[in-house]
C-alpha cells in the first residue's frame, strides 16, 4: 500500500482536492454493522514505549522518502490503548493481532497530528509509504520560454515536477524531476481562458542531466500544435462557483501534468486536450470540476481519447452531529450518515481558528466505516509516552473543522490511468 501526496499549486488545483485524489487512505474495519458506528478508543493513561526492531512486525510504515521524519509515532491494536513505538531509519514495524488497527504521527511541534485507521488486511498487505516510493534520483532542470503574449499562462510538467503557472517569465526551473526518460508536457493559454490561442508542446523520453536544460519551449515554433476540443457538461453544480481543470497522465507510472485550470460560468464548457496523433497508448486525459461555494465538492474522469463527457458533482454532505469529548488536548467527534455506499474513504480534519496552525488529519476508509453510518473522533493521546502539549491545541481552543468523503467507481480501482476512472469528493465544515 502506498500513499503519495504531491504538492500542488493553489492555481492549478484546489489543495484539498489534490490531497484527497492523490492519497490512498489507510483504513480500519468497523466491528459492528453500519447502524452501530464505532468511535476510536483513546488511551488516557501513560503507556510504556515499545522499541520497534527493524526486522520485526507484520505492519511496515516507511517514511524514508519523506522530507521530514516523525518525531513521535504511536499505534493502536483493535480498540485498545495507543502506544508509542520507536522506529529504525524512519521505518516503523509492529504487529496487529486484531481485525483492525491504526497509527498516528507528529513531524514537529505545532505541525499537527496525522491518524490513519485501517483493517488488519489493509495494514499488512504491503509496506505503507506515506510519501511514496523514493525514486532512484531527483533532478532539477531548467529551460526558456518563447512565443508568449503578455497575459499568457504556461503550465509545464516533466517527471512529476510542475512549474508555477503564475510566474511566467523568460525562463523556468523544474525541481524534483524523476530520473530516467520523462515526457515534457507544456501548455500555453491566456488568462481569460477562452482557448482561442492555446498551444501545446510534447517532448517524449527526455533524460536531461541534473542541472541541465531542456532548451527553449517556443509556442510559436513548428514544434507546437493546437489542442483538440470537446464539450464538457456539468451536472449538480447548482449555484456554486465552479472551476474546471484538465490534467494529462503519461507512462506506465501515470505521471501527471496540468494542462489548464479555469473558472467556468455555466453548465457546458469547452475542454482542450491532446490530439490523437500526439498520444501514446498509455496516455490519459483527466478532466475535473470542483465547486467551492459553501462546501467543497468535486468530480473527475479519466479517458484516453478526448470526447464529449458529462460530469456529475455530488451533493454536499448532511450536517453532522458535533461533540467535543474531554481530553488533554482539543478533540472533536463528528457523526452522520453518508448519502450512499459509494464512498471509499472519509477524512476528518480540524485547525485552530486563528490560522492554519496545528490541528488533526484523521483518515478512515470504507473498510473501517463498514456502511453509511460514520462516527469519527480524535483520540485522546495526551497520556501516551512521548506526547507533548505543544503537539495540538489546548482543550479550550476554538477550531474550524471539516469532513470530506471521497469515492470512486469500479474502473478507478486500478488508478487514474484507467479508461472511465471516476473520482468524486464532497464535504461539510463548521466551527467548534
Amino acid at each position: 500500500m502506498t500513499t503519495q501526496c504531491p504538492s500542488l499549486r493553489p492555481r492549478t488545483l484546489d489543495r484539498a482536492f489534490g490531497v484527497l485524489s492523490a492519497a490512498i487512505i489507510c483504513t480500519q474495519a468497523c466491528a459492528d454493522g453500519a447502524t452501530q458506528p464505532k468511535t476510536i478508543a483513546a488511551a488516557t493513561a501513560p503507556v510504556v514505549v515499545t522499541p520497534s526492531p527493524a526486522d520485526m512486525g507484520d505492519v511496515t510504515i516507511d517514511f524514508s522518502a519523506c522530507p521530514v521524519a516523525p518525531i513521535w509515532f504511536a499505534i493502536q491494536d483493535g480498540t485498545g490503548p495507543w502506544s508509542q513505538i520507536l522506529g529504525s531509519s524512519n521505518v516503523y514495524r509492529f504487529d496487529i493481532t486484531s481485525g483492525k488497527g491504526g497509527y498516528a504521527w507528529v513531524t514537529r511541534a505545532g505541525a499537527g497530528l496525522t491518524v490513519q485507521l485501517a483493517s488488519r488486511a489493509e495494514l499488512t498487505a504491503s509496506p505503507i509509504l506515506p510519501c511514496g516510493a523514493a525514486p532512484s534520483e531527483f533532478k532539477t532542470v531548467s529551460g526558456t520560454l518563447a512565443g508568449l503574449a503578455f497575459d499568457d499562462v504556461v503550465n509545464i510538467g516533466m517527471g512529476g515536477a510542475w512549474n508555477d503557472p503564475e510566474e511566467v517569465g523568460p525562463s523556468f526551473t523544474l525541481a524534483g524531476v524523476r530520473g530516467g526518460d520523462q515526457d515534457l508536457i507544456a501548455y500555453r493559454s491566456d488568462s481569460y481562458g477562452n482557448g482561442v490561442n492555446d498551444r501545446m508542446i510534447i517532448r517524449r523520453d527526455q533524460n536531461v542531466p541534473n542541472g541541465g536544460s531542456v532548451g527553449t519551449i517556443d509556442f510559436a515554433s513548428e514544434e507546437s500544435f493546437a489542442p483538440d476540443t470537446a464539450a464538457l457538461t456539468i451536472a449538480g453544480g447548482g449555484g456554486d462557483r465552479l472551476s474546471a481543470f484538465m490534467m494529462y497522465d503519461v507512462g506506465n507510472d501515470c505521471v501527471t501534468s496540468v494542462l489548464s485550470d479555469r473558472r467556468v460560468g455555466g453548465s457546458t464548457v469547452t475542454m482542450h486536450g491532446v490530439p490523437g496523433e500526439w498520444q501514446r497508448a498509455n496516455d490519459f486525459h483527466r478532466v475535473g470540476v470542483y465547486a467551492t461555494t459553501g462546501s467543497y465538492r468535486s468530480a473527475s474522469e479519466s479517458f484516453h481519447t478526448l470526447g464529449d463527457h458529462l460530469l456529475v458533482i455530488p451533493a454536499a454532505l448532511p450536517t453532522p452531529s458535533v461533540s467535543l469529548p474531554p481530553g488533554g488536548h482539543k478533540r472533536v467527534q463528528l457523526s452522520l450518515t453518508l448519502p450512499s455506499d459509494d464512498w471509499t474513504s472519509v477524512w476528518l480534519w480540524y485547525r485552530e481558528q486563528r490560522g492554519i496552525g496545528s490541528g488533526v488529519d484523521l483518515h478512515a476508509s470504507s473498510a473501517w466505516i463498514d456502511g453509511t453510518a460514520v462516527s469519527l473522533a480524535v483520540p485522546d493521546l495526551s497520556g501516551v509516552s512521548g506526547w507533548k502539549p505543544s503537539f495540538l491545541p489546548t482543550p479550550d481552543a476554538s477550531i474550524v473543522w471539516g469532513l470530506y468523503a471521497s469515492g470512486r467507481n469500479r474502473a478507478a480501482a486500478a488508478g487514474a490511468c484507467s479508461e472511465g476512472a471516476r473520482f468524486f469528493t464532497t464535504s461539510v465544515s463548521g466551527r467548534a
